[in-house]
């Protein structure tokens, strides 16, 4: 579903080099690594936000970004990648109810009214949030704002669903049950990829591959935790 090649992304003081990265339709993958690792840049490039220097970017078999040398070939708007984003901090519109804030991010889409609202309503059905569909972000907390993150993301039909540490602004007490909840969520839409980036390595456990990032560089690969779990106790991960 997801294919990355010989990406770069340079700034002042960092660059972010990735050779080679798949991802399989269905699967979830974490991109592990301290603060500053590039993660972020990485997830933002395959969304559209950060646009590389270098490389080439493949969704489902179609190219979304391609560049060699700072010159871009093919750069596809992020609304119409097929990628769904949850950023950190959610970036829910204060001023707009929860309905509104889904519903303004289908807008690209040019859906009728009633089928904006069919789309709207289908994922807070499915986040467990229709009951708030008229309140205010300043009304959720920070468990409901991630869920409403979730929907917004959902809505557009994502081919590719990215997180970005969806769960650092959730009390540690929740955190468990929204990683459970999160993943039989996920696992009963197994018709697009996940690709989470997080510092946690109890977010490991509802993942199926590992990425590991160092200084900007994928170091390690795996579909085994032990493996990656050996890597974190010697110290070559963070």
């Amino acid at each position: 579903m997801l294919v990355i090649k010989d990406l770069v992304k340079s700034y002042r003081n960092f660059k972010l080099v990735v050779k080679s990265m798949y991802v399989k339709k269905g699967s979830w993958i974490a991109i592990l690594g301290r603060n500053g690792s590039g993660k972020t840049t990485l997830l933002k490039s395959i969304v559209g936000i950060v646009l590389p220097e270098e490389g080439c970017i493949e969704i489902d078999g179609a190219t979304v970004f391609k560049a060699s040398k700072g010159r871009i070939a093919v750069n596809v708007p992020p609304g119409k990648r097929g990628v769904g984003y949850v950023p950190q901090n959610y970036l829910l519109y204060p001023h707009m109810s929860v309905y509104e804030n889904i519903a303004y991010a289908l807008k690209p889409l040019g859906l009728s009214k009633s089928e904006l609202m069919e789309r709207v309503i289908e994922v807070l059905e499915l986040v467990k949030m229709s009951e708030f569909k008229d309140k205010y972000p300043r009304e959720l907390s920070g468990g409901q704002k991630q869920r409403i993150a979730l929907a917004r993301a959902l809505a557009l039909h994502p081919k590719i669903l990215v997180l970005d540490e969806p769960f650092s602004n959730i009390d540690p007490e929740f955190r468990e049950t929204l990683r459970a909840e999160l993943k039989k969520l996920l696992s009963s839409m197994n018709d697009f990829a996940v690709v989470m980036a997080t510092n946690d390595i109890n977010d490991l456990s509802i993942v199926d591959k590992v990425a590991v990032l160092r200084e900007g560089r994928m170091t390690y690969l795996s579909e085994s935790m032990e493996q990656v779990k050996e890597l974190i106790n010697k110290g070559a991960v963070f």
